[in-house]
Parts: structure tokens; sequence; C-alpha cells
């Protein structure tokens, strides 16, 4: 049998790629297994969105290869290997194949052996996993490089998604969440709609559903309705917003405004009083004057958005906005994205405030010591927004939920009791 490890770096689409390419190996005959000096085989699953991300992928290639036992493969797939084929085979002979494109096929054939078919999808047991419900995109923002690595916007096929969310159900998960580059054009390709799926996924009785990357211009009444009106979908928004000056929103090929965002933010706390409304925003945008940055920190501070990622802009060849005059130097971007993080840090705690001495569920996912568990309540999602610390005598099943009352409120962290065990 053999044996396979794999790193999963960049976002999470990229890891159900990466589990789905394990699930067919594991029904051909490999193995998984939990260290690089234990495998046959290495598979780094690559992202280069921006530069932090390709200095990751490389800097894992080299520890892959340092790790692997002297007859192991090294293979390549991912974004990196799809956008740096050439160059990656070029600078890096070390590595035994870069597969832009069919990796499970490619591997088989590695070792001459037939491809059995699609496979369970290889999942570790956890309470929350992802749900792809679509490939590529076909919004084409001046400084992202996603559509022409990945092409235009196709959805899955609905009953395929029924299908696999049922399959994660019987494996225990307890919070489906829902990724996409853009979840809002869903269906429009092939006849139906985010609303639809989300009615038949409502029907499946997970405890929790999330949606991750609803972009502004897509979000319906219909869409705020379809939520409010269901059983597990949580009132939790991500929204990338990116900017909120018109004329940088225009430049990044946005296809909202400052006007709508607004209008969005206050229609979604209307509809749905509980939201919390994630966004990220970029700064540094070529041509933001100092002007144009006050501008964005005065309308976040109006906005008072729940939770808020900032990313400095990573110029990014083959992007159109890599040869936008006006180029901003590196000193400037971190500066005005510290000046983000801090505000954001100030506006997070003052949001937080409404949970305190609440009751909440919240889905236990570590043991701390022996009486203090890390969890989340809905308000956050895993790996990226705050933790709630709960206190609790008695001994909490990790994957499970329970009633948790809000006591305190630190920068980015919750501190609760054990209320009750949810029935």
């Amino acid at each position: 049998m053999i044996k396979v490890y794999a790193y999963s770096l960049g976002c999470d689409k990229n890891e159900v790629d990466l589990e789905v390419l394990l699930g067919g190996l594991i029904k051909s005959g490999f193995e998984v297994v939990q260290a690089p000096d234990e495998a046959d085989l290495i598979i780094v699953n690559t992202c280069c969105f921006i530069e932090e991300a390709k200095k990751e992928s490389i800097d894992t290639l080299f520890e892959a290869i340092a790790n692997k036992r002297d007859t192991a493969k090294v293979v390549v797939t991912g974004c990196m290997a799809t956008r740096y084929a050439d160059a990656l085979k070029e600078q890096i002979p070390e590595l035994d194949l870069v597969v832009p494109q069919d990796p499970r096929e490619v591997i088989l054939g590695l070792y001459d052996l037939e491809d059995s078919g699609e496979g369970d999808r290889y999942t570790t047991g956890r309470a929350s996993e992802f749900l792809k419900i679509a490939e590529g995109c076909s919004k084409n923002c001046s400084y992202c490089i996603i559509p022409k690595l990945k092409g235009p916007y196709r959805s899955f096929g609905k009953d395929e998604l029924v299908q696999q969310a049922k399959d994660l159900k019987d494996k225990g998960v307890k919070e489906l969440i829902l990724v996409a580059q853009d979840l809002t054009p869903y269906g429009r390709d092939i006849g139906t709609d985010l609303s639809s799926l989300l009615k038949e996924l409502d029907n499946l009785n997970f405890s929790w559903i999330r949606l991750l990357y609803l972009y502004p211009e897509g979000i319906s009444i219909e869409l705020l309705k379809t939520i409010r009106e269901s059983r597990t979908i949580l009132p939790y928004f991500d929204i990338p917003i990116q900017h909120t000056s018109d004329k940088i929103l225009k430049a990044m090929g946005r296809k909202t405004s400052k006007e709508k965002i607004f209008k969005l933010i206050e229609t979604i706390r209307e509809i749905l009083p509980e939201a919390v409304i994630r966004s990220t925003v970029i700064t540094g945008f070529p041509g933001e004057t100092e002007e144009d940055f006050n501008e964005l920190l005065e309308d976040l501070k109006e906005l008072s958005l729940d939770r808020l990622g900032c990313f400095s802009y990573s110029r990014e060849e083959d992007t159109p906005a890599y040869g936008f005059t006006g180029q901003i130097d590196e000193a400037t971007k971190q500066a005005r994205k510290g000046k983000i993080e801090r505000l954001q840090s100030r506006i997070m705690r003052d949001r937080n405030g409404r949970f305190k001495d609440r009751v909440f569920d919240c889905l236990i996912e570590e043991k701390i010591d022996e009486t203090t568990y890390e969890g989340r309540i809905y308000a956050d999602t895993p790996e990226v927004d705050c933790v709630t610390y709960v206190d609790s005598e008695k001994n909490l099943k990790l994957g499970e939920f329970v009633k948790v009352k809000i006591n305190d409120i630190l920068d980015f962290e919750l501190l609760g009791e054990l209320y009750e065990f949810t029935e």
C-alpha cells in the first residue's frame, strides 16, 4: 500500500479539493499517513493568491523535500502549479511532478495504478466541514488572479451538493460551511439559485449552516428572508467590500459603491437584528491617496462591522492593477494596515459587548486544561474569528454543543461558563 502525506495551503476551497483528491487515492489503494517522513508520496497543495501565499508555498515545498524519505516522491498541485508550472520544474528539480490539473490521474499513472473512481472525501472527523458549491470566478477584479487560474464561475449541481452534504452529516458533521469564490451567483448558470439550494440544505437538520464569501452586489432581499426563515442557516455574513471610496472601488473593478454598501449593511441589520457581519478590505491599492484612506477609516467607524480582515495590496503580475500608476510603497501600506487593525480591535470589542450576559449554543472544539475548553458561538468562523473560552467543572465532549453564558469580553475572545447541556 502506498503511503501518502499531504500539505494543504491557502483557502478552504483548496482544502476541499485536496480532501476529494485524497478520497480518490484511498479508493485506489493509498493510505494517508500523519507525518511526511512516513510517506512514499508527499502532495503539496499550493496557493499563490498573494505574495505571502507564494512564499508559504515555496517554503513548504522545500520543507517537504527536506523531510521526505530518499525514495519518496514530491508532487505539487494547486494554484501555484497552475500559474508557475514551468518555473517550478526548472528552479526546483527535486520535485517529481508539477500537476496543474487532474492530479489524481497523473499520480495514479506515476505508480501504474488504475483509477477506481471517486471515493469518499477524506475528512478527519471534525465537527465543521466545508462544502464547495462552485468553481471559478467571473468578477475580474483588477487586483485578482483567480479568474485566470480557475476560469469563469461554474456552479456544481444542486442534487450532487445535497448528496455531499448528506454524506458529511452521516459522518457526524455539525456545522456545514458553504464556500466558493462568491456564493451569490450560485445556480444562475444551471437554472437554479442560492436560496433554492439553501432551503434543501436547511431540511437536512445540521446544527449550523454558515455562508462564506457573499459579494455585496449579489445579496438579495430574497436571500436575507431565506436565512431569516431557516432553522439552521446562521445570520453570519462574510461580505468582502475591499474599500469604500468610489474612486478606489471603480479602479478595483468592483461592482458596487459606497452608497450600496452602507444600504446593504443597514438592510441586513434591519431584517436580521442578530446578524454578525464580517468583511475584508485592501489598503494601499494603487492610487489610494491619504484622503481615500481616511475616507475608508471613517467609513469603517460608521459601519462598525463585527469582524474585519485587512490586507495590504499585493502587486500580482498578470493582473490589470499590476501596471497601474500610483503604486504605493510598502511602509505606507503597512502603516495604513496597522491603523485599520487598531481601529477594528476597538470596534470588535464594542460589538462583542452585545453578547455579554447572554446564553448561546457553543460548539466545543478543544480542551485547554481540566476546567477550560475552547469553542465558538454562531458569531465566529473556525480559524478566522474569535473563540469562546468556556469554564466547566463537567467534562465536555469535543465536537458537541453546550449552552454557554458569556461573562466577559477580551479583545479577541469571549469568556463564558457552562450554563446547561443542549438537549
